[in-house]
């Protein structure tokens, strides 16, 4: 009897032990497990995969046009060009998307600029080579046609003004000039020798700067002018194909500006308020790839290969090529910057990403970017 006891119990214990094997070995993790796991992994788990997955991630499946974020800084407004309406995407984790009681009501729509506040749009109809300026109001749901003679428009700062090109038909006279919406109580800012405009009011102040849209065979001259009128400043100069991003204070600019030695390279440096203390970062990227983090930080989208024999930054805004980018931060101070996704993680991700329109979350704790692609707008979790 105690023979067959002990034999028993051996039977038992090796029956125990293969069990245990089983289980670590075959045993799938329950939902419970898998999402403990996920928990893990975004606190420095073993499960890394999770994150990665959950690092970049569609926040609208559409095409998005001229992104921006509201006044109050909770909404992103934009233009849908393929279903010609105009919406706001709240940015409160839900993917809650309104429209803004807005309609395409006619064709050859090329653009529709939201004004900071939601409530007007300038919509751009082209007809060969004129350009019709109308704008629309929410609170009536009325479109009125802007003067002609009337291209590249900007809201100021608080949507409050527009600013834009007027071509005077009669004298050949080109002007930049800054209005009441609807066109009214006009008045002209400075007198403009090129065709194409660029324009940015410059924050914390009632000053707008403005330069000929980056061309890498022009020479870019920066000038300023107060909307109050005053003497207009050529404050930077010498750079061809620049352009510029003031920071939240106004006290500093980033320039992108072509090399001229070789003209398939763009570089990034930044200059002070007053167009003076330029420094190069030796970046490879352009402004229209990079956001304001505060007045000390940027994020920026790198480019990957330019094709050989490519003109920047003329062939890629004209859409020749796009880039395949990397995300990174920097201090402009001391240039200690970092790679926001990792290269093994980009390649985990496995879509490439041609970033333009970036904005800042309100929250601090996300990139939004529109990716040249396909049109969608995308989250980079920071």
């Amino acid at each position: 009897m105690k023979k067959v006891f002990i034999i028993s119990s051996v039977l038992l214990a090796i029956a125990l032990i293969f069990l245990g094997i089983y289980n670590f070995v075959y045993k799938k993790d329950s939902p419970e497990q898998l999402a403990d796991a996920q928990k893990s992994s975004k606190n420095g788990g073993f499960l890394s995969g999770f994150e990665n997955e959950k690092k970049i991630s569609v926040l609208v499946d559409s095409d998005v046009s001229n992104p921006i974020l509201n006044a109050t800084g909770k909404t992103v407004l934009y233009y849908s060009k393929s279903e010609s309406k105009a919406k706001s995407l709240i940015l409160d984790g839900t993917g809650r998307i309104n429209e803004i009681s807005f309609e395409d009501r006619a064709s050859g729509l090329s653009n529709a600029i939201i004004s900071p506040k939601g409530d007007k749009i300038i919509l751009a109809y082209k007809n060969g080579e004129s350009t019709s300026i109308f704008l629309y109001e929410a609170s009536s749901k009325s479109v009125k046609k802007i003067k002609d003679g009337i291209d590249d428009v900007f809201w100021d700062g608080l949507g409050n003004k527009i600013i834009y090109k007027y071509f005077d038909s009669r004298t050949g006279k080109r002007t930049i000039n800054i209005a009441d919406p609807d066109g009214a109580n006009w008045k002209p800012l400075a007198e403009l020798p090129y065709r194409y405009l660029s324009a940015s009011p410059i924050p914390t102040n009632s000053v707008i700067s403005f330069w000929n849209s980056p061309d890498a065979n022009q020479e870019t001259i920066l000038q300023t002018a107060g909307i109050m009128g005053g003497e207009v400043k050529k404050i930077f100069s010498g750079k061809y194909g620049a352009d510029y991003l003031w920071s939240p204070d106004g006290k500093r600019a980033l320039v992108s500006a072509t090399d001229t030695a070789d003209k398939s390279k763009i570089f990034l440096g930044i200059i002070n308020g007053n167009g003076g203390e330029y420094r190069n970062f030796a970046v490879p990227t352009m402004v229209s790839k990079c956001v304001w983090t505060g007045n000390d930080e940027i994020i920026y989208a790198q480019p990957g290969s330019v094709p050989e024999g490519s003109v920047l930054p003329n062939d890629y805004l004209s859409g020749k090529f796009k880039s395949a980018d990397t995300f990174w931060k920097m201090n402009v101070n001391d240039l200690k910057k970092e790679r926001l996704i990792g290269e093994e993680s980009m390649k985990e991700i496995n879509e490439k990403f041609d970033a333009a329109n970036l904005i800042y979350s309100p929250e601090e704790d996300a990139l939004l970017f529109v990716n040249r692609y396909n049109g969608k707008l995308y989250e980079l979790k920071l």
